[in-house]
């Protein structure tokens, strides 16, 4: 009886021990944060975990470069929890993290988040290209081929020598690449909807909506030639201009056409202001149409054919728009009237507009940047070789960038140039060297201060300062997505 109930005793003593011993907490998810950082810049990810007795948990962070945070202060479980660090070295780090709970448990580390420490500002970050060595000539040319970034860091770009719309990580690597079954050129930058929806035309006339896995949502074949990328409306709508001198209206679902207005000359890309209202070049007028059925609102004449899309200044209520004479214009929203003008050069670009209503526009060599109140050129900074220069794009630093094609004149490489905003020099870095068309390459910029221009037989990413400039046309068609639409 007595060996029976020490039997029982040292049972529930047992059970009590193990009821009673506390567990550590669950592994925390895998550190999220971006997987690109730069060195001596602060970078931050979080994690979250929770503990089985409802403890309070702290976190240590495993950096990957040898060094590992010190324990945080007490969080309760299940509530996010986000730590700094600067790294001083590049390369390919791992970052883990463990928990621990009040009763000193610790957890198992985390899966590791794989983070590439980059080299500084005015660093090349990565490249791509195809090149055929035994037939150079059928290498890719990405010179006249502009990037568009898709919403979750998703690369696009055209290429015409293989015929292909590419799609690449945010670290350059393949995703998957779109063959055009006809085989013609993708010769116009590709657009991307809210939805993450992909536009892009062919030189044969086909125009296609593609999924963000690369798969066919619909096509529509215009038998002409599409150059430039399409608008995105407000509510979607996407306009197209193709080589028939016709604007298309087209339903994002299924390509039905909404609306047609005959241009009758000019072949450029239409933007959208925030209204919705589109705008679109017909020789050497520009037209407000109505959304709604492709209406005229006000029309407003140049002297010469206008050379580029406009711009669309929300803050102001004005269009910037650029002749085939190198007259830039400042023009109205409500009603087509006209502000001023100045002269800039005969190959005078689109412009851009920084966050103080500055504008931005290359030509003849020169980097300008004019006066929205009435015009005036406030400085400009010459190229060291005279020749032709892509449009520029402007940071939230104040950081302009364009490409000068100094190549066909030295035989030295193309240059990328980033400018400060008081015109002074901030660096540059040689790329390769294109043979510029019609329609040449314009630097994108993405929330991370990365510069994607395609040159050469390469698409190149480099570091710049800055996110987009807080205006409503920073860039080639308004935003990283060419999206054509003002905000």
């Amino acid at each position: 009886m007595h060996t029976r109930s020490g039997m029982l005793m040292l049972i529930i003593a047992g059970l009590l021990i193990f009821t009673g011993c506390p567990k550590p907490p669950l592994q925390p998810e895998t550190p999220r944060g971006s997987e690109i950082v730069f060195q001596n810049t602060v970078y931050s990810c979080t994690t979250v975990t929770s503990d089985p007795a409802g403890l309070k948990v702290a976190y240590q962070f495993d950096w990957g470069d040898g060094v590992r945070s010190e324990w945080s202060s007490w969080v309760e479980g299940g509530t996010p929890y986000a730590d700094t660090h600067t790294y001083v070295q590049s390369g390919e780090v791992s970052i883990m993290v463990r928990a621990k709970n009040t009763k000193g448990k610790i957890s198992s580390w985390s899966e590791p988040l794989v983070v590439n420490v980059s080299p500084g500002e005015g660093n090349v970050l990565w490249k791509f290209g195809y090149y055929d060595s035994e037939e150079p000539e059928d290498s890719a040319d990405f010179t006249n081929h502009t990037f568009a970034i898709g919403p979750e860091g998703q690369i696009y770009i055209g290429s015409g020598d293989i015929c292909a719309l590419l799609c690449r990580k945010a670290n350059g690597a393949r995703r998957w690449e779109f063959i055009d079954p006809e085989e013609e050129e993708f010769s116009s930058a590709p657009a991307i909807a809210e939805d993450g929806t992909i536009y892009a035309g062919t030189e044969g006339g086909k125009f296609y909506a593609l999924a963000p896995s690369g798969t066919t949502k619909w096509e529509i074949d215009f038998r002409s030639a599409i150059l430039t990328p399409p608008a995105i409306g407000t509510d979607g709508t996407v306009y197209i201009q193709p080589e028939d001198d016709t604007v298309y209206a087209v339903d994002p679902a299924n390509g039905a056409r909404k609306w047609t207005f005959y241009a009758g000359g000019g072949v450029r890309s239409p933007v959208v202001g925030a209204d919705g209202t589109v705008y679109i070049s017909q020789d050497d007028t520009l037209f407000a149409l109505d959304p709604a059925n492709g209406s005229i609102k006000w029309r407003y004449g140049m002297r010469q054919a206008i050379a580029v899309s406009p711009a669309v200044d929300v803050s102001r209520n004005v269009l910037y728009v650029v002749d085939e004479d190198g007259w830039l214009a400042s023009v109205n929203l409500a009603d087509g009237s006209e502000n001023w003008q100045v002269w800039i050069s005969g190959d005078a670009t689109a412009p851009v507009i920084d966050e103080t209503g500055r504008v931005y526009i290359t030509g003849g060599g020169r980097l300008y940047a004019i006066n929205p109140a009435n015009g005036a050129i406030e400085w400009d900074w010459v190229a060291p070789v005279s020749e032709e220069m892509t449009m520029p794009a402007v940071s939230s630093e104040g950081v302009i960038y364009f490409l000068v094609f100094s190549s066909a004149v030295t035989g030295a490489t193309d240059t990328l140039y980033a400018v400060n905003r008081d015109g002074s020099r901030r660096w540059a870095v040689g790329l390769a060297s294109g043979t510029p068309l019609d329609f040449v390459s314009a630097p994108k910029i993405d929330s991370q201060g990365l510069v994607y221009i395609g040159n050469g037989t390469r698409a190149w990413c480099v570091v710049g300062k800055g996110g987009p400039a807080a205006s409503s046309w920073p860039m080639f068609q308004s935003d990283i997505r060419n999206s054509g639409r003002a905000r």
